[in-house]
């Protein structure tokens, strides 16, 4: 049963006030990821063999999604599309288009709202002090350090149990800076392989944390996407990396822990900027094929339709 329209979108500001939180607790959570669960793949591969590759693909695909769920039969009846939307110092031209889309979107315009609306997900897009944009990357610490945990702690309140998968993107195209800046910091190597979109400021600095580097380089909407992918694996739903801000996120967790994004896949489109290349010759997470859209954030739900057909099939037989 499809669930009401949903107008308007919860367009959901960060609170004045949110209890402190430090990286060391945020640490504890991430050192506390369950593994994903062996025997709900296993169940789902055995399906697959009885099915054949012809119908629902090889079964790659429902074998992830059961270890992510941690149970056997699967299903994606409950999406969720999660959006952030932060104000970046390093073009704060594009702030003013953000909030016009966000106010479309709220107003159940557009086709960021109309994907949602075919695939019955839970469109939410969160408002991260677009009246306070980061400070220009380079000059200094993009965010302090309490401003970040705060940002991350946020993000996690964007998935609940009920979520049985979760599309995760940065709105604001001036992420893709921040993002192709702090994976340079993180993975280091050729500035070059990042592509015009790193900054000339931007060094590897491989002597930062993680958290170091997420505040230095990252934004508001980066940090929340981290908590997302956080709450996420705490609730057993799988990610779906859509653009540079949320592979930039997943980048922070797979630095803390080896395996702390296995449940996560890259949404992957056809060409892109040389970061998205960079990202994923360095990230140890799932990929899908997804197509090239003009609306940030559309690619998650475009992705969410096409699991949901396949994972049909593999229980539908």
């Amino acid at each position: 049963m499809r669930r009401p329209k949903q107008e308007p979108v919860d367009l959901s500001p960060v609170p004045t006030i949110m209890p402190d939180v430090s990286f060391d607790e945020i640490d504890t959570i991430i050192a506390a990821f369950p593994p994903l669960d062996e025997a709900a793949s296993s169940q789902a591969m055995a399906r697959q063999l009885e099915l054949g590759a012809t119908v629902g693909g090889d079964g790659a695909l429902a074998s992830w999604i059961a270890g992510c769920q941690q149970r056997y039969p699967i299903g994606l009846d409950q999406p969720r599309v999660a959006i952030f939307a932060a104000a970046h110092g390093i073009d704060p031209g594009a702030t003013a288009a953000v909030a016009d889309i966000m106010e479309a979107t709220g107003r159940g315009e557009g086709s960021l709202y109309d994907w949602c609306e075919e695939i019955d997900a839970d469109l939410r897009v969160y408002e991260l002090a677009l009246t306070e944009p980061s400070a220009l990357l380079g000059a200094g610490p993009a965010l302090s350090v309490a401003r970040t945990a705060n940002a991350v702690a946020y993000g996690m309140m964007a998935v609940d149990d009920a979520t049985d998968i979760v599309a995760v993107a940065a709105l604001n195209p001036a992420a893709d800076i921040s993002a192709a800046s702090l994976g340079h910091a993180l993975f280091g190597g050729d500035a070059g392989a990042w592509g015009a979109l790193v900054p000339a400021s931007a060094s590897a600095n491989s002597g930062s944390t993680p958290w170091e580097a997420l505040a230095a380089w990252g934004g508001d909407d980066i940090a929340a996407a981290v908590g997302a992918i956080i709450a996420a694996r705490m609730a057993g739903a799988p990610v779906l990396l859509d653009g540079l801000g949320a592979w930039a996120a997943a980048a922070v967790i797979a630095a803390i822990r080896e395996d702390g994004i296995d449940h996560c896949a890259l949404l992957m489109p056809e060409g892109g900027p040389p970061a998205l290349e960079a990202f994923a010759q360095n990230l140890p997470a799932a990929r899908l094929a997804a197509p090239t859209c003009e609306m940030r954030g559309e690619s998650g739900p475009r992705a969410v339709a096409a699991l949901r057909d396949a994972v049909a099939a593999h229980m539908r037989g």
